[in-house]
């Protein structure tokens, strides 16, 4: 599952959810406090790379009323 806060997914054994990558900027305490349950984290925690500038081009595309993506972000 991808959110504006970083990435997740189902620990195989367990199918408990796992954040897995976190975006730039976000700490996992962040994730823990905007979530109602209770959250894993991967051994391995990565960082997502920022987006490119065609990346961002198409997502202001797609949002030109920045309801999503705020001024100021990217």
């Amino acid at each position: 599952m991808i959110t504006n806060l970083g990435i997740m997914d189902f620990e195989p054994k367990t199918r408990r959810m796992r954040v897995v990558a976190l975006h730039p900027g976000v700490k996992i305490e962040e994730i823990h406090a905007r979530t109602g349950f209770e959250l894993l984290v991967a051994d391995n925690l990565e960082v997502t790379p920022p987006p490119t500038d065609e990346e961002l081009k198409l997502l202001r595309a797609l949002d030109p009323e920045r309801k999503f993506l705020k001024a100021g972000e990217f």
